[in-house]
């Protein structure tokens, strides 16, 4: 389940394929309609004469450069990384408005030069403002029309650098191109300001405010009607930013250095650096959850080590014990043998022992294999009794020197699980309290099995001992994988357990008062047998 969580949640690897949430939409709808507000305060100003700042129009475009050139190689990283052909073609727009701004500024007149630089002529730098205002969201309209149409991105492999580099040389092209028209074909181009550069020709001012906001608006329509990603909202935020820009000189204002010309270009910067701010903020999240997930991962590999390790360790001290006992056995029948005579009555006794320390370590071999085999899903009736008889005489020689008590309920119910699963959850937590009561007098050690039914349909096996006992602050908590009070202990062992008695649809409880040893309580669902 963790995995799959993994999976879904970090295979968004762009902001086009984030989802926009609930707050998301209400911080747009919210600018949105601050920017509607603030048109509304501006229009009825918008004439409002003031001061010619000349540098303004330069310092806005060095900004706008700066941020949408930064917006572009962002774009173009998370292409690198989808190959989507939308991203492709945003990123290219984000360069094409970084490039253009750079000879609209510079041909604006009395920017650098009076009548500006690049050869321009009186109306280059509007023309060139112009090709802008309609290549920015044509770009965005294309990215909309496309984005749903780029399908599973196959191709994943192999380097993403030509396919920039081309976009990138192909803009530059198209960016020299339209400077070409607006400078050196300026005397065949419509004029749209007047000879004094600061008054609009009203009607052909209107008809290229026009143009550009049909194509403003076309762009938008694509993008609302296709919007699934966070992205789509940004820019939709950014192409409502320029329809004051659109609307002002059709309406109202048709003057340079007017409120209305300071406010449009005013949103326009607003809203670009703000898309940038968050998609800055957008990209640093999806880093951190790309770090986490590949942390986790990492984890998880070292945890499928240490799992390793102590299985090896659990499985080197379940046969520890029989094949000493074995080696002890055999070693006590050569003994025997070198005796003259042989005294072999003896030796026959030893090794049956050597025998049955064989077949114990087969048996716990086959136990580890069927408790995490498919035989481990198969479940019978059991007898609870019967398993907890069988788990102390495995164990009988490690109980040698502890008082073993069993209160076993002659009339109790027939579980419905797997013995074998059962028998090594009985058999970790008497193997746990032999351990914890080496830390006792000998006179001390007691150990208590006993069973009965709680009135509700379930059997209860209690496995108590009288050794120090559990801080009550740890009880749940030993339940986790690699969690142990025990000095060498792999703390794999109770988690285990909890597992299996959760798969038969049971509880395993502990308790303690921390001083006087710890009780742990298999409770587990009863089955009626009837008769055959």
């Amino acid at each position: 389940m963790e995995n799959k969580t993994i999976s879904r949640e970090h295979s968004i690897l762009a902001v086009a394929d984030l989802p926009a949430t609930p707050r998301q939409r209400r911080v747009v709808l919210i600018l949105a309609v601050v920017q509607l507000v603030a048109f509304v305060v501006v229009a009825p100003l918008a004439e409002i004469p003031l001061k010619p700042l000349p540098a303004f129009i330069p310092s806005v475009q060095a900004v706008m450069f700066a941020n949408d050139l930064i917006t572009a190689v962002l774009l173009f990283a998370q292409y690198s990384i989808t190959r989507s052909t939308a991203l492709l073609i945003l990123a290219s727009g984000y360069v094409f408005t970084a490039l253009i701004v750079i000879p609209q500024a510079l041909t604006f007149p009395g920017a650098f030069a009076e009548d500006g630089l690049l050869g321009a002529g009186p109306q280059s730098s509007t023309w060139l403002y112009i090709f802008w205002h309609i290549g920015s969201p044509a770009f965005m309209a294309a990215y909309g029309w496309i984005k749903d149409r780029d399908g599973p991105h196959a191709k994943k492999y192999g380097s993403a650098v030509p396919a920039i580099g081309w976009c990138v040389a192909l803009v530059g092209i198209l960016v020299c191109a339209l400077t070409w028209v607006a400078t050196a074909g300026e005397p065949f181009l419509p004029a749209v300001f007047a000879p004094d550069r600061i008054h609009m020709i009203p009607t052909r001012a209107a008809i290229a405010s026009a143009a550009e906001l049909s194509v403003t608006v076309a762009a938008m329509a694509v993008l609302w009607m296709r919007r699934r990603s966070i992205l789509d909202y940004w820019l939709i935020l950014v192409l409502g930013g320029m329809v004051p820009d659109k609307i002002l000189p059709i309406f109202f204002s048709i003057s340079r250095w007017t409120l209305g010309y300071y406010a449009g270009r005013a949103f326009l910067l607003a809203t670009s650096v703000y898309v940038l701010v968050r998609l800055l903020g957008e990209t640093t999240r999806l880093y951190d959850r790309l770090a986490r997930a590949n942390m986790q991962l990492l984890r998880e590999h070292d945890n499928k080590l240490m799992t390793l390790q102590a299985a090896l360790a659990s499985i080197s001290h379940e046969i520890k014990q029989p094949l000493s006992s074995a080696r002890l056995n055999a070693e006590a029948a050569q003994a025997m043998f070198q005796v003259d005579p042989p005294d072999l009555e003896e030796v026959r006794p030893a090794l049956n022992d050597v025998v049955a320390d064989v077949d114990r370590v087969n048996e716990i071999l086959n136990n580890i294999r069927q408790l995490f085999g498919r035989a481990g899903t198969e479940k019978t009736p059991i007898d609870l009794n019967a398993a907890g008889h069988a788990v102390l005489q495995l164990l009988r020689e490690g109980l040698g020197h502890i008082e073993t008590t069993v209160e076993f309920d002659g009339r109790l119910p027939r579980i419905m699980g797997n013995r074998i699963q059962l028998e090594e959850v009985i058999a970790n937590l008497i193997r746990n309290a032999i351990e914890a009561m080496e830390a006792v007098e000998p006179a001390r050690r007691t150990l208590k099995l006993k069973t009965n039914t709680d009135g509700s349909g379930n059997a209860i096996l209690e496995i108590a001992d009288t050794g120090p006992g559990i801080d009550p602050e740890r009880l749940e908590e030993i339940f986790d994988a690699f969690v142990t009070t025990k000095a060498n202990g792999t703390g794999l062992g109770l988690a285990i357990c909890r597992s299996i008695v959760e798969n038969h649809k049971g509880t395993l409880i502990a308790s303690s008062d921390g001083k006087r040893g710890a009780s742990f309580r298999v409770i587990l669902p009863t089955v009626h047998i009837g008769s055959s």
